[in-house]
Order: structure tokens, then C-alpha cells, then sequence
């Protein structure tokens, strides 16, 4: 993700910004893996960037929504790209069977961060 100027962490913000359009920093961080003071600092990262804007909700001006942006989306989509050309690389020279084996390990174990990032 380098090259793209953002980082893993980043691209799975930006990722949740994407899925979830208006949704506020505390919204974001409880989605994902990150502290809301990590998922802030990112956000802030992104908006200088211009990937995300951040902008004020009309019914309470303390609260801030987030969107991504027409770069955000471009940046976004190129990453996606890059990540699926990684995924291939891990993975050549498996088998089907094993593709499989270690497509449902990387489930489990992002299962398992997940419940204990919960906890």
C-alpha cells in the first residue's frame, strides 16, 4: 500500500468508511481492530490526504461524519487491487485443497482478533 501512500491500517479504514457512508469516528473504531484514538488518528491522516471528508452533523455540530472521497475511491480500488495480487502470491503453488485450508485459517484467526479485541 505504500506506493499508494497509505498504510494496511488505513486501507481498512478506508475500507469501513466505504461500507459504512456518514458513520462517525467511535462508529468506525467499534467495526474495526483499532482504538478510537488510533481510528481518529488515521481518519485525521486520511482527511489531509483528501482520501475521506469529515463533515459536521447537521443535527448535533459535535459530531462529525465521514465520507469517502472521488480519491478515496480511486485510492481505495487501486488498493484492492494490490491486496488481490498479494493474495495470489501467498498462495501459488497450493493446491485447491489447500488454498481452502488456509483461506478458512485466515477466517478463524481474523474471527478470533476480532473476539478479543471485543473482550
Amino acid at each position: 500500500m505504500e506506493p499508494l501512500g497509505i498504510t494496511a491500517s488505513q486501507f481498512g479504514v478506508l475500507r469501513l468508511v466505504e461500507l459504512q457512508p456518514g458513520a462517525t469516528g467511535a462508529e468506525l473504531a467499534h467495526d474495526s481492530m483499532y482504538s478510537p484514538q488510533s481510528t481518529h488518528q488515521m481518519l485525521v491522516t486520511l482527511d489531509s490526504a483528501g482520501l475521506v471528508e469529515r463533515r459536521r452533523d447537521p443535527t448535533d455540530r459535535r459530531v462529525r461524519r465521514v465520507y469517502i472521497t472521488p480519491a478515496g475511491a480511486r485510492t481505495l480500488a487501486e488498493a484492492h487491487l494490490r491486496a488481490i495480487e498479494i493474495e495470489e502470491r501467498m498462495v501459488t503453488g497450493l493446491s485447491d485443497d489447500q488454498r481452502r485450508a488456509f483461506s478458512s485459517w485466515l477466517v478463524q484467526a481474523a474471527a478470533q482478533a476480532s473476539d478479543a479485541v471485543a473482550a
